[in-house]
C-alpha cells in the first residue's frame, strides 16, 4: 500500500493551521503538525522528482568526456559540462565578495607551472587588471578540466 503524501500534507496543513490559529489554541501542537506535513510534502515532491522505473539500465556514456570543475582556494564550487559555466560561477562569486560592485574586465590564463599553455588539461586561473596600474592581479579562482572515463580499464594510469 502506498502512502498519499500531498493529501496527509494538506490534512495536516489544515490541523496545523486549526491548532495555531483557530479554536485549538495549542501552538504547540499545531508546529508538531506543521512539521509532520512538511515531511509529507517533501515525501510527494521526493516521489514526483524520482524516476518512474528502473526496468532498463541507465546506458554508460560511449566515450571519455571532460568536465569542469569551478573552485576556490582548493574548494570545490560545482562541476559543469561546459568550460563557460564553469567560468561564469567563479566570476560571479568573485563580483559578489568584492567590497564595491565590480565589473571590470576578467581574463582567464593557464595557471600551470609548465607554462605550457597549449595543454588542454592545465587549470585556468581568474585574473582581474589591476585598476591605477598595468598588470594583472591573480585570484584564488580556477577552473580545472576533469576526464571523466567512460569504463574502467586497468591499463590506463590513474
Amino acid at each position: 500500500m502506498t502512502t498519499n503524501h500531498a493529501a496527509h500534507a494538506e490534512r495536516l496543513a489544515a490541523r496545523a493551521q486549526h491548532f495555531s490559529y483557530g479554536d485549538g489554541a495549542d501552538p504547540a501542537t499545531g508546529t508538531a503538525l506543521a512539521a509532520e506535513g512538511l515531511i509529507h510534502a517533501v515525501l510527494h515532491l521526493a516521489e514526483q522528482l524520482a524516476p518512474k522505473t528502473l526496468d532498463e539500465p541507465v546506458a554508460a556514456p560511449q566515450r571519455d568526456a571532460t568536465a569542469y570543475r569551478a573552485e576556490c582556494c582548493g574548494v570545490p564550487l560545482g562541476t559543469y559540462w561546459c568550460i563557460g559555466d564553469a567560468q561564469a560561477h567563479c566570476e560571479t562569486q568573485y563580483r559578489d565578495a568584492l567590497p564595491a560592485p565590480g565589473d571590470g574586465p576578467l581574463h582567464w590564463y593557464p595557471n600551470d607551472d609548465r607554462d605550457d599553455s597549449e595543454d588542454p588539461a592545465a587549470p585556468l586561473r581568474l585574473y582581474q587588471p589591476f585598476v591605477d596600474a598595468d598588470g594583472e592581479n591573480p585570484t584564488e579562482y580556477t577552473v580545472t578540466p576533469i576526464v571523466v572515463w567512460a569504463d574502467f580499464d586497468p591499463a590506463r594510469e590513474g
